[in-house]
């Protein structure tokens, strides 16, 4: 199985009074895993270990609101719209969201889990008498706003003597990943827990919408519609964690993970990011949208989408991770730069994808300009503005040549599929 976090496409297309006459187009995936480890009373603990391949369209509407100011309140286009977590149907937020926190605390009493790691039983296969979401099914849809059973904490209806502790996330400098963590606790000394599906579920504000449900499947199962629930016994412990590995292969810098951290934790980042100077800062991205913008306008040479005359090979990428090497700047007798176009959401052929493009064309009459990579640099907060790389890409083994009257259109197309 494939894993399926977000993934990148990038495209480069050289235009010729209106003629394509050269392109490329490649897709990058980071690894992704969730892992499943049960400790039950007596029995040797068990591991599983699967790819992640789940985010619902929820996580790439967050980031389109976030990096391209598309409207995803109730006032949007409806398939940009943020979904709800609620029971027996779908809502929206009122504003527009562009955080998701997912650590909330443990549980204590008659709380239930509102974000944060949820465990379900799909078919209500422990017997506690769950309920069934009528529009979620057997696996996992874009539009998927619930668990099909879940499981609620102790002190819920039906009474599940579950103990919800908190979720953590975590990052490591060393290894570069992302851990999404959250264990659970069956106090009930004589039954057992079936768990069949897993989500995570972002809040902002008093809003919580789910952006990832993943069907346990065990190695061997052919299909997707089947799965194989796991036995939380009675006295047991469950933990899920999510973990996101990133090397520089896959186009993503740290920065663009340390982001993500920010995002899920709705404060610092867990790392402090650095800067196109090598500053090493601590920001909070998740406190405002225009912490992470995209959307450069013409000329604009400092952030969006931004050339590089460099050509590496990405399997043995060299640039720091923090600027790009060879920037290609505007320049009125040289380069041209177009603003960004956001290209909008769309689900077709189990992918969600948004994304942008920019066009960049040569404006003398004489010349050339190489183009052999480019990067995605996030501007961030309010003038003075600080600016941080979190993307790069190669235009390939040769760089692409721009002559009077050519356009080179550089596309980044950020893509969620289901597996």
């Amino acid at each position: 199985m494939k894993s399926h976090p977000l993934g990148m496409t990038t495209k480069y297309e050289l235009f010729e009074k209106g003629h394509l006459i050269d392109s490329i187009e490649k897709s990058r995936q980071p690894k992704a895993e969730i892992q499943l480890t049960i400790n039950n009373p007596g029995q040797p603990k068990q591991v599983l270990r699967f790819p992640f391949r789940s985010y619902t369209s929820n996580f790439c509407r967050v980031l389109n609101n976030a990096f391209l100011a598309v409207d995803d309140s109730t006032s949007g286009m409806a398939i940009d719209k943020v979904i709800k977590a609620v029971t027996g149907g779908i809502t929206y937020p009122a504003a527009a969201i562009h955080t998701m926190a997912v650590n909330e605390g443990a549980l204590t009493g008659a709380a239930q889990t509102a974000y944060g790691i949820w465990i379900g039983d799909p078919d209500n296969q422990s017997a506690l008498g769950l309920t069934s979401e009528s529009a979620i099914g057997g696996v996992t849809q874009y539009n998927n706003y619930m668990l099909r059973a879940l499981l609620p904490a102790a002190g819920g209806t039906p009474e599940t003597n579950l103990n919800y502790l908190a979720t953590t996330v975590a990052f490591s400098n060393s290894d570069n990943t992302l851990t999404v963590s959250r264990r659970f606790q069956n106090t009930s000394s004589t039954v057992d827990i079936k768990i069949g599906e897993i989500g995570l579920v972002g809040k902002s504000g008093t809003d919580y919408f789910l952006i990832a449900r993943d069907i346990i499947q065990i190695p061997g199962i052919r299909t997707k519609e089947d799965y194989t629930p796991y036995t939380l016994a009675a006295l047991g412990t469950a933990q899920v964690d999510y973990i996101f590995t990133n090397d520089i292969t896959t186009g993503w810098m740290q920065n663009y993970f340390k982001m993500l951290s920010s995002l899920f934790v709705a404060s610092n980042a867990l790392s402090q990011v650095r800067d196109l100077t090598n500053v090493a800062q601590t920001i909070d991205f998740s406190s405002a949208r225009t912490q992470k913008d995209l959307l450069a306008g013409s000329t604009v040479d400092t952030f969006g989408i931004i050339p590089s005359s460099l050509t590496p090979n990405m399997n043995t990428y060299t640039t720091p991770s923090w600027k790009l090497t060879q920037q290609i700047p505007y320049s009125a007798t040289g380069l041209g730069y177009s603003a960004v176009v956001p290209i909008v959401l769309t689900q077709s052929n189990n992918i969600t994808q948004f994304g942008l493009y920019r066009d960049f064309e040569y404006l003398a009459t004489s010349g050339y300009q190489n183009v052999g990579s480019s990067g995605l640099i996030i501007r961030q907060g309010t003038s003075p503005y600080t600016y941080y790389l979190i993307a790069v890409d190669s235009a390939g083994d040769n760089p692409f040549t721009i002559k009077p009257n050519q356009i080179l259109r550089i596309t980044y197309l950020f893509q969620a599929p289901l597996s």
